[in-house]
């Protein structure tokens, strides 16, 4: 038997609830001042990386696709995530716009 349809909007709610509290108990726990050089590069590793995750909606699949077809099969996981990493790097520069 299937789980009813309404699970499937309640389940996600509920832990993207869960992941937000998470979140904003982790931001307020720490009340001194985060500027030693660790914090400053996660602040921009964090910025950049969610700047690509909103950009790569646009072009990860054309970009897949071309890699696929013009330069090498990567329908192996290790080549593909070898890929992915080279592709990521690239577009740091984006995520700094």
């Amino acid at each position: 038997r299937s789980a009813p349809p309404w699970i499937w909007v309640i389940l996600p709610t509920l832990e993207a609830a869960a992941y937000a509290f998470g979140i904003a108990y982790y931001d307020t726990t720490f009340a001194r001042e985060r500027t030693s050089l660790p914090f400053r590069i996660m602040e921009k590793a964090g910025s950049y990386s969610y700047s690509i995750y909103l950009l790569h909606l646009f072009f990860v699949h054309q970009l897949a696709a071309f890699i696929n077809d013009n330069i090498m099969d990567i329908s192996n996981f290790y080549v593909a995530c070898l890929w992915s990493l080279a592709c990521f790097l690239a577009t740091i520069p984006i995520g700094h716009l």
